[in-house]
């Protein structure tokens, strides 16, 4: 099933209601493009209805690192930066699971990913921001250790130590 420009994160299957999801990274721009569409559905405001889709998705179509969930077919996907080798604080600005393969533990082993990928960058802390009203998200993260460190008008800023 992988091919090309995917980087198989082979360590990290893990056999989900007798499924096996595969990790890997994803380096082809355009194929991360048709991931951010295959699991659009995962958000309450679909990508493509955002105001600046266009200017989002072309920055992490070629500057983020695009993780991949696959069970036969792409079921999720976390997309993160970690470039801010100041603060050495590495940023997941998108993760997101197809509705029908949600609570199987597949973001927790993205954010677990996201962690490895952050450390294998010199990054020594991975935040990433929440809607406020998006509960279930949040338990997944104070479960994986995020702590909210700060908030906005509509959301919560979430951090955690590597």
């Amino acid at each position: 099933m992988l091919k090309g420009n995917e980087a198989l994160i082979e360590a990290n299957n893990v056999g989900t209601s007798q499924k096996v999801i595969s990790i890997y990274e994803e380096l082809d721009p355009g194929k991360k493009l048709e991931v951010m569409m295959t699991c659009d559905s995962a958000f309450d405001i679909p990508l493509m209805h955002r105001a600046g889709c266009d200017t989002l998705l072309e920055k992490i179509s070629t500057k983020a690192i695009v993780l991949v969930a696959c069970c036969k077919e792409q079921i999720g996907y976390a997309a993160m930066y970690a470039n801010d080798l100041q603060n050495k604080t590495a940023f997941i600005t998108m993760l997101a699971i197809r509705p029908e393969f949600q609570g199987m533990r597949i973001g927790r082993r993205l954010l677990l990913e996201c962690e490895a990928k952050a450390r294998e960058n010199g990054m020594r802390h991975i935040r990433l921001e929440v809607a406020k009203g998006n509960d279930r998200a949040i338990r997944l993260y104070k479960k994986c250790g995020f702590q909210i460190h700060d908030e906005s008008k509509s959301g919560f800023y979430m951090m955690k130590a590597l």
